[in-house]
This record gives C-alpha cells, structure tokens and sequence, in this order.
C-alpha cells in the first residue's frame, strides 16, 4: 500500500540553518527505500527549490516537489512540470499598482524564476538571503511589464510589518474574488497565486496524478500557507514550532521541532510505525 508524504521546507524539514539533520535524511530513505513517495511542498520558486532537493539527494524515482505553493507540480527524477499553473498579466499589475500605492515590496517572476522588481530594497535583500541568493537571479527595472515575458506563477509582497499586509489583503479581498489566491507563508511574506492553487489543492492533484488514496496521504508544515495540506491530507501534522493556526487544524502535533529530527519522527511513527 503506498503512501505519501507532502513536508513544507522551512521551518518544517528545514532547521533553522536551512540543513537536513542527518536523522532526517536517514529517515526519509527508509521512507523511499519501502517505496512510498516523498513530496516537498514549499512557496518557493521551482528553480530555488529544486536547488535544495538537489542537494539532499531526493532526486530518484519517487520525489516530487509542489512549488509556488502547489501552483507547479514537479517530477524531481525526471527534472520536469508535470502541471503548472499561472496568474494572468492584468491580475499581476494590478497588484503592483496597488502594492506602490501603499509602499509595500513587491515582485514577480519571469522565465527560469528570475525574480522581477522595480527597487533594490532591504526586503528583496530579506528574500534573496532565506531563499539563497544564489540560487535565484533576480532583475531591477523600471517597468516589470516590459520585461515580464509570461505569465508568472505569482505575485509576492513583503514587509516587516505583518499589519500592513494584513491591511492591504483586506482592502483587495473583494477585488481577489473569484481571481487569486492569498496566504502567507511567513509574517513577512504575502502571496498571491492563481484561483485555486494552494499546497491542499496540490496535494489532492498529486494523489490523483499517483493513483495514492488521500487517506494514505500525510502532510507536515508550520505556516499559514501549509494550513490547506494539512487539511487536505489524511493525517495532517502540525509541527512543534508551527503557528497556531496550523496547530488547530492538524491530527498530530509533533513532539520535536524542526531542528530536532520532527520529520524523522513524522516517518517512524505514523507512516512506518504504522
């Protein structure tokens, strides 16, 4: 019987210096090697993403990744999309207009996840660095809509104050209707995606696309933005360290944190233990 694992990155399999515990990586190979399927589930862009599931090693027959918050469904073995989708121009600048309009950072994203943007400002700086800088390029230029050569998975505000988003996804909830999504995947960092894309929506498409029964879907996280895959799961995990709001929804909380092998124990206990 095959079962399923869908793991936020930060602050879930990630600790808090952006590495896999050596008990986590152990453990998501016995995972693999009893030929169940391992599905990391972030916000972050395909490319910046994939980055990190290089590195750990998760590139074999039964990786997959949910990028841009289940947006674009990635086969990892295969390094290709198997779905993916994106936000209309018009929905985009209007986004842009109205972000400037109250002093918020915004950004988009063109071919290869090149991030777009029109000011160097520390929130970039504040985004490059979490993301790692180096694994993402990113492009300053008067007007994004003249450079923007497709229509780009989302639209991404960020500020230090939480109540300002929260403010402004208020005042653009009628407008949102019916158009995009919204979330945050961090206090900083509010999203906007296409209508109908979030991590709970891409779990039920990715079980559909594996033949795997939701039930014997488990989903791990600790943002906001993870509250609609832990849901959406059979056994929804909230971790230790993860927000309330993701604690109230979830079947299990775990005992450990994100920098004390949580996953590892998610993968012993419920999946493998069971």
């Amino acid at each position: 019987m095959k079962k399923i694992l869908f793991t936020d990155l930060d602050g879930t399999l990630l600790n808090d210096d952006k590495q896999v515990s050596e008990g986590n990586r152990v453990a998501i190979q016995r995972l693999l090697d009893a030929g169940h399927y391992l599905v990391v589930s972030t916000g972050r862009p395909t490319k910046s993403a994939f980055k990190v599931v290089q590195r750990l090693g998760l590139t074999m027959p039964g990786c997959y990744m949910l990028s841009y918050n289940g947006g674009t469904i990635f086969d990892c073995s295969k390094q290709e999309i198997r779905s993916e989708r994106t936000l209309p121009i018009e929905f985009v600048r209007h986004l842009f207009q109205e972000a400037k309009k109250c002093g918020l950072h915004v950004q988009t994203y063109g071919v290869n996840d090149k991030v777009l943007t029109t000011e160097d400002t520390p929130e970039l700086q504040f985004y490059l660095a979490g993301n790692n800088r180096h694994a993402l390029e990113h492009e300053i230029c008067d007007d994004v809509f003249a450079v923007l050569d497709k229509e780009p998975n989302k639209v991404l505000l960020i500020d230090m104050n939480e109540e300002k988003l929260l403010k402004f996804r208020d005042e653009q909830r009628e407008w949102a209707e019916g158009k995009c999504e919204s979330t945050f995947s961090s206090r900083q960092l509010l999203e906007y995606m296409p209508e109908g894309v979030s991590k709970g929506n891409g779990v039920r498409t990715l079980c559909e696309m594996l033949h795997v029964d939701i039930k014997n879907a488990y989903a791990a996280g600790d943002e906001r933005n993870d509250i609609s895959m832990i849901e959406a799961a059979g056994v929804g995990v909230a971790m230790k360290n993860a927000v309330e709001e993701a604690k109230a929804v979830a079947d299990y909380i775990t005992e450990n944190d994100n920098n004390h092998d949580a996953i590892a124990e998610v993968i012993d206990k419920l999946i493998l233990g069971a």
